[in-house]
């Protein structure tokens, strides 16, 4: 039976994706200048990473490169041993125009998170894992309507295996659309479906649900709900933006995020599944270097942590929730 905790990160997977519908063709009436963003998400293991900046007006192609990493420090397993993460990611992305109203979005980014475990005798006398290799592509064609009205729509695959093991094993992949809806300069929602499989599971249908609300006539506040980079691992959840100044913006939230990856052959669960989920409450300061590059630094605590095993049958080896444990994580955008 799938478990609701693996449902959600596919969840977030799929929000990810829908948010490359914001770089949909401007609508024929222009909207105002949008208030100082930070830097866009880092690639998620089940998908390509969100964009936060709406479609530029101009019908000149769009790249984006990004890269930062996370630390999260060591923390108790319930039932025994410890465990710390690092992780490095990387993106490069472009939107193109194919139309006047009609931009096509493609994005590809990597990322490698380094587990260390402590006292292993439980897992045979080795971790249960170590270094996880991530791969995600997404294409997204986004047509504008009119002024309101925007659809979405693409493929998605993702890989997330351990370094030893055979990538194929670990390749997800699906589809999404749906239609954004822009309530009011300030506000613009998101909603669809999406079907993408998982690692050793059925293959699963998902609401897509995305909204970006700037709160004051100053355009100082704003709120967003979709996925959202949290340092070590990222997530989906909600995000409350202060703009201090064009160059300056705080934030904090939360957000949950899991991730699913196939392991390799030998040790602890020969071709079985490993998975790490979490809530992360978090704190973000990201500073607007220039008019296209952008620095964010973060850092919370993760809670509600838990880390699983799966045989390569799908039969549950390990289930041990893990105490809050502290992170850090630093990203730079640029646009050109």
């Amino acid at each position: 039976m799938t478990r609701m905790h693996r449902l959600v990160p596919l969840l977030a997977a799929s929000i990810t994706a829908a948010a490359a519908a914001q770089d949909s063709p401007p609508a024929p009436t222009a909207p105002s200048e949008p208030p100082p963003q930070q830097a866009s998400p880092l690639p998620q293991l089940d998908a390509a990473p969100e964009v936060t900046e709406p479609a530029r007006s101009g019908r000149v192609p769009t790249f984006t490169v990004e890269f930062g990493g996370g630390y999260q420090f060591e923390t108790d397993i319930d039932s025994g041993g410890s465990f710390s993460l690092a992780r490095g990611a990387a993106l490069v992305s472009t939107v193109l125009p194919v139309a006047e109203r009609m931009n096509l979005r493609i994005a590809a980014g990597y990322s490698y998170s380094s587990y260390d475990f402590t006292d292993n005798a439980r897992f045979g006398g080795s971790g249960p894992w170590e270094g996880i290799n991530s791969v995600s592509v997404l294409a997204s064609l986004g047509y504008q309507i009119d002024e309101k009205w925007s659809v979405f729509g693409g493929p998605i695959f993702g890989i997330a295996a351990e370094s030893s093991a055979d990538l194929g094993d670990g390749l997800n992949g699906g589809g999404m659309a749906g239609f954004g809806y822009n309530v009011s300069e300030d506000l613009t929602l998101r909603l669809g479906v999406s079907v993408i499989s998982q690692i050793k599971d059925n293959v699963q249908v998902f609401p897509i649900i995305g909204l970006d609300w700037t709160i004051d006539s100053e355009r100082s506040w704003g709120f967003n709900l979709g996925s959202i980079d949290t340092g070590a691992l990222e997530g989906i959840g909600g995000e409350l933006v202060f703009n201090a100044s064009k160059q300056l913006s705080i934030s904090g939230g939360a957000a949950y995020s899991t991730r699913r990856f196939r392991l390799d052959d030998e040790g602890f669960a020969p071709d079985g599944v490993g998975e790490d989920s979490r809530v992360a409450i978090f704190g973000r300061l990201g500073f607007k270097a220039s008019d296209a590059a952008t620095i964010s630094l973060f850092g919370g605590v993760a809670v509600a942590g838990n880390l699983e095993i799966d045989d390569s049958y799908g039969n549950q080896l390990f289930s041990e929730d893990y105490d809050a444990a502290p992170f850090v994580g630093a990203s730079v955008a640029i646009r050109f």
